[in-house]
């Protein structure tokens, strides 16, 4: 069986390695093998970990109008 994780799973998993995850998430992730899990592209950008909600500062704005 395959499984869509939404941000707040992914969340909570990435919480476990620091023993702050959901016991019943945890618990439902041992039971399930890694390869039956996947995250949407809308999860993937939404995460505040991904690079699309990195910042990048410049000191001045770039033109592209010459």
């Amino acid at each position: 069986m395959m499984f869509i994780l939404d941000t707040n799973v992914v969340s909570e998993i990435r919480k476990i390695r620091l023993g702050k995850a959901d016991t019943n998430v945890a618990t439902w992730t041992a039971s399930v093998d890694a390869a039956d899990l996947f995250v949407s592209a809308i999860t993937v950008c939404t995460s505040p970990t991904s690079a699309a909600s990195a910042t990048h500062s410049s000191p001045q704005p770039r033109s592209y109008m010459a």
